[in-house]
């Protein structure tokens, strides 16, 4: 059986690098990971247009990819 796209992009967000620990060795490695973040949700962007992911679903990927991707000061 395959798997919902949904739990599909869930898996992908939690196997990008995270911002959270504010460990970046440099600029680039931020771009990277902000990069990666940003394609995700292009990704998301595509599917909820396209009737393959609810705005539920989304919100839930987009609180988590905002968690992760953010320095918690």
């Amino acid at each position: 059986m395959k798997r919902s796209l949904f739990l599909e992009l869930l898996d992908e967000e939690a196997s990008l690098p995270k911002g959270a620990t504010g460990a970046f060795r440099s600029v680039d490695e931020l771009g990277k990971m902000l990069q990666a973040r940003a394609a995700l949700v292009r990704k998301m962007d595509a599917a909820r247009a396209g009737g393959q992911l609810t705005q539920d679903q989304y919100d839930q990927i987009v609180a988590l990819n905002r968690k992760h991707s953010l320095p918690q000061v």
